[in-house]
């Protein structure tokens, strides 16, 4: 999902991107899916922004999911500058998603042990 700095005009978006996701959907599992479709709310970046003040109206924060945004290209889990400052989650190496977060936890304590058990010998 592109952030708010994207500048796209989602009143017009949305309604291109539903009418796409419904033909894929009709494709893939049911052809008649619209008539079986009794109640839907739209989610737009606008909403992350106004209901829980998600940065630049996305759940990934200030990241869009681009390719320089993703995997290795996203910020590092340890702190430029700062001793001892790490970070985990979805904005960080390796992405984003539950197991991306749990995998990032992992690597972070791995990261704090070896680098900790080395500076207390």
């Amino acid at each position: 999902m592109p952030n708010l700095q994207a500048h796209i005009d989602w009143n017009e978006a949305a309604p291109y991107l539903r009418k796409q996701l419904i033909d894929r959907l009709e494709r893939i599992i049911d052809p008649e899916i619209r008539q079986h479709i009794v109640w839907e709310r739209q989610y737009r970046p606008g909403d992350w922004l106004v209901d829980i003040n998600a940065t630049r109206g996305t759940a990934f924060g200030s990241l869009s999911h681009g390719f320089f945004q993703s995997s290795y290209f996203r910020p590092h889990n340890k702190a430029d500058g700062v001793r001892g400052l790490y970070f985990v989650g979805q904005g960080t190496y390796p992405g984003i998603g539950m197991p991306m977060v749990m995998i990032s936890s992992r690597l972070v304590t791995e990261r704090i042990c070896k680098e900790w058990t080395k500076t207390t010998r």
